[in-house]
């Protein structure tokens, strides 16, 4: 996800849809109970969760990058 957060879709539509997808996840739980629909839950939070990290793993690689390049001039 990092990959396409930094070269093609951008960190905020990332951001937005991995907390979309996650708050979906926990609302689901309002309505459906048992093992199963909690397995699908958990498994959806951990997707939008890992979208949201890979947009903040991106902007930090990209403000690393600028800082080093900052410090070599």
């Amino acid at each position: 996800f990092a990959r396409l957060a930094d070269r093609r879709i951008g960190y905020a539509p990332f951001l937005v849809a991995g907390l979309t997808v996650s708050g979906l996840a926990l609302a689901s739980l309002f309505f459906w109970n048992g093992f199963w629909p909690i397995a699908v839950a958990v498994a959806a939070f951990g997707l939008g969760r890992s979208m949201c990290d890979s947009s903040h793993y991106a902007q930090a690689i990209h403000i690393a990058a600028a800082m080093r390049l900052r410090n070599a001039a």
